[in-house]
């Protein structure tokens, strides 16, 4: 999979821009050419990017051109270093100052298997610059994007062949080699040490052949009802709130599912329910099924997709797009007004789970002005809860209650969870410091629903032989880290860990574990906390006792637990 960006190229002052998806290792003379192209402005090779933020400029033709005190080689910039610092650059053709394109990054990335130059939106019409240009369609452009990115990666050395162009399976042993090399299939290495070298080339291309077979096969919808229960019917209906009068068997629920599951208008509600990654997986599908390793994965992967099914092969589980569907997804994946709405409702999804997720409860006046700001949006608050509200149930990660957003976890209504919302909720309403994300930490929520370095989580690796039987270990590092986030005592959480989650054989592990969650401990954000980890906490700390003289404001780190306990008091 290959990271783009969505850049925006408009002429200043001006109706005219294009948005374009690019791969991030991309460089900022290629965009050069990508301008040309867009605006059927002529290539120069004299050409100047000035960033609205830092004051490095990226110079083309360095040698006839030398205006900022510090510039670099644009040949040599990919997009992605150019916009680590920055959100927009100003592109000057030929270095003159009347000839000037915005290039605005979008706040938003996508994946994909290949590298594209895609003409995603389009407005206005052709403005020549003072070098010429002429007027030109947009079919031509789409055209010459595509032969630019044929020219600039296909046929370059440098482009990343294993990551955008499937292998060659037609030679087992150049994939033998190719495998050994890359060290990604070291379990399947260890199965054929010692296999004579023609067997064990059989065995791979028997391997190959059945992985393709299966990726490729198409199955009907009706193919994949058919591996249901009655039970599991009745609740893929209940899950989507398809109307069902009565009782019903299971010929009636098999065509309530088929006719809602085939209706464009249903896809197109429920499109604004998906995240960014879930687009992107369906995209993929459409074309493709994906292994899914999950066991009990009928309706798992429905109830995260809200689209996808799962077949039971000889071989696994695949989680795959029904033929009757996949046309229905690809004409609503290239409707740009849709996906336009469906980044829309993903991007404020995001910053409700962003607020429950930092800080378990919070005002939804807070967070409105958090997402005006961001978005540069004017949304009034009844639009906010007219927009998420009907939603809100189908991401399971929060709900909107009484002026407030909260985790779904806390809004559990019994006597306990109530006593422990109004708890939370009055510590938030007495805090003034709370950690916001920024946009790169957003887009990284967005991706993995997480905003712990991973090296925390490895930590963890050593332990999965003891695991607990039925246990996933994903899961199980998952809901250690909720424990952390949502205010659960450092001992209990250690408690549950080697109890509930895993059998360690004897103290060596133990200390091991110890360290390894204390590490965890110290970068989760926490609800207590106001976002922050306790390391931004002791940092913030340490600077404001510097500025302080020496003296400290505020004692340790507690928990939500000791925070209550010492309410009770």
């Amino acid at each position: 999979m290959i990271t783009h960006f969505h850049v925006r190229l408009q002429i200043p002052d001006t109706e005219i821009y294009r948005d374009v998806v690019l791969p991030d290792s991309v460089i900022l003379g290629d965009i050069n050419q990508v301008i040309s192209v867009c605006f059927g402005w002529p290539l120069t090779d004299a050409y100047e990017f000035v960033p609205q933020q830092t004051g490095t400029t990226y110079l083309g033709d360095t040698d006839s051109f030398v205006g900022a005190k510090q510039s670099l080689d644009a040949e040599n910039i990919p997009v992605s270093f150019a916009f680590q610092k920055n959100r927009e650059l100003v592109y000057y053709c030929g270095t003159s100052a009347t000839d000037r394109v915005s290039v605005t990054l979008l706040p938003s990335k996508s994946l994909l298997p290949e590298p594209e130059f895609q003409l995603n939106y389009w407005h206005g019409e052709n403005q020549p610059c003072s070098q010429g240009g002429e007027p030109f369609l947009k079919q031509k452009v789409e055209d010459d994007l595509l032969a630019l990115r044929e020219e600039l990666y296909l046929l370059s050395d440098e482009f990343d062949y294993e990551n955008a162009i499937t292998p060659d399976f037609s030679e087992p042993f150049n994939l033998l080699e190719e495998m050994k090399n890359s060290g990604s299939i070291e379990e399947i290495a260890q199965l054929l040490d010692g296999i004579p070298e023609e067997d064990a080339l059989a065995f791979i291309t028997e391997m190959v052949g059945h992985f393709q077979s299966q990726t490729e096969e198409t199955f009907t919808l009706s193919q994949c009802l058919a591996m249901l229960d009655k039970k599991e019917l009745e609740d893929i209906v209940h899950c989507n709130r398809f109307p069902v009068s009565g009782l019903s068997d299971r010929a009636a629920l098999e065509d309530i599912i088929l006719r809602n599951l085939t209706s464009e208008e249903f896809l197109t509600e429920r499109f604004k329910t998906l995240t960014i990654p879930e687009i992107e997986l369906l995209r993929l599908m459409c074309s493709a099924n994906m292994p899914f390793d999950t066991p009990d994965a009928s309706l798992h992967s429905l109830y995260l997709l809200r689209c996808g099914l799962c077949y039971l092969s000889e071989n696994g589980f695949y989680l795959t797009v029904p033929e009757e569907l996949r046309p229905l997804y690809t004409q609503v994946l290239q409707n740009e007004s849709v996906m336009m709405e469906t980044q829309f409702y993903d991007m404020l999804h995001t910053f409700c789970y962003t607020a429950v997720y930092f800080y378990g409860a919070y005002p939804v006046r807070h967070l409105l002005r958090r997402i005006n700001e961001t978005m540069q949006l004017v949304i009034p608050l009844n639009e906010l809860e007219e927009t998420v509200g009907p939603t809100q149930m189908d991401r399971n990660d929060y709900v909107l209650r009484d002026g407030w957003i909260i985790a779904a976890e806390m809004a559990q209504d019994t006597p306990e969870y109530r006593a422990s919302l109004e708890q939370l909720k009055a510590m938030q309403n007495l805090r003034t410091d709370f950690f916001w994300p920024d946009l790169e930490q957003l887009e990284t929520l967005i991706f993995s629903r997480c905003n712990i370095e991973l090296e925390y989580f490895e930590n963890f690796y050593d332990f999965r032989p003891y695991l607990n039987n039925g246990l996933n270990f994903s899961h199980s590092l998952a809901n250690i880290e909720y424990w952390i986030r949502s205010g659960v005592s450092f001992e209990d959480v250690l408690h549950s860990a080697t109890s509930s989650l895993f059998t360690l054989p004897g103290e060596e592990q133990t200390s091991q574990m110890v360290y390894a969650l204390q590490e965890l401990w110290n970068h989760t954000p926490m609800w207590t906390l106001g976002g922050y980890t306790p390391a931004q906490m002791r940092e913030k700390e340490q600077n404001a006792a510097a500025k302080n003289n020496g003296k400290k404001n505020t004692g340790k780190v507690i928990s939500f637990q000791e925070h209550l306990d010492k309410k009770k008091k």
